[in-house]
C-alpha cells in the first residue's frame, strides 16, 4: 500500500438527506411532529499512534418544515484537524432556509448543493 499519505487528507464532505416536509394530513396520521433530529460525532486522530490525542465533532441536523438547521459542537480538540472545512451537501431540490451554528454560534458557510 504504497499510496497512503501520498495525497494530504484535507477533504471532509458530509451528505445530509433531510426528510422530505410532510402535509398535515401525513403528521396527524403518522403521529408526527414538525421536526426530526439526527446526529453523530466525528472522531479525528493522527492514526498512528496507540496513545493520540483526538478531536471530537458532534454533528447535528434539526430538520424543520421552514428550515434546516446544522450544528457543529467540539466535544474535544486535542488534535489538530488536517483540514479547514467542512464541505455540506444537500439535495438540489432542497429549498429550506438553511442555518449553520458552530458551538451555538451562527456562521455564515458557503457550501454546494449539488449531488
Amino acid at each position: 500500500m504504497k499510496n497512503i499519505g501520498a495525497e494530504p487528507d484535507d477533504l471532509r464532505e458530509i451528505y445530509i438527506f433531510p426528510q422530505q416536509q410532510q402535509s398535515s394530513s401525513e403528521k396527524e396520521h403518522n403521529n408526527h411532529t414538525n421536526n426530526s433530529v439526527g446526529a453523530f460525532v466525528v472522531v479525528e486522530d493522527d492514526g498512528v499512534s496507540t496513545e493520540s490525542k483526538t478531536t471530537r465533532l458532534r454533528i447535528s441536523c434539526d430538520v424543520e418544515v421552514t428550515g434546516v438547521k446544522i450544528s457543529i459542537t467540539s466535544i474535544e480538540r486535542e488534535y489538530p484537524l488536517p483540514y479547514s472545512s467542512i464541505t455540506f451537501i444537500l439535495p438540489p431540490h432542497e429549498t429550506r432556509h438553511l442555518t449553520f451554528l458552530l458551538d451555538d454560534k451562527v456562521l455564515f458557510l458557503f457550501f454546494f448543493l449539488s449531488l
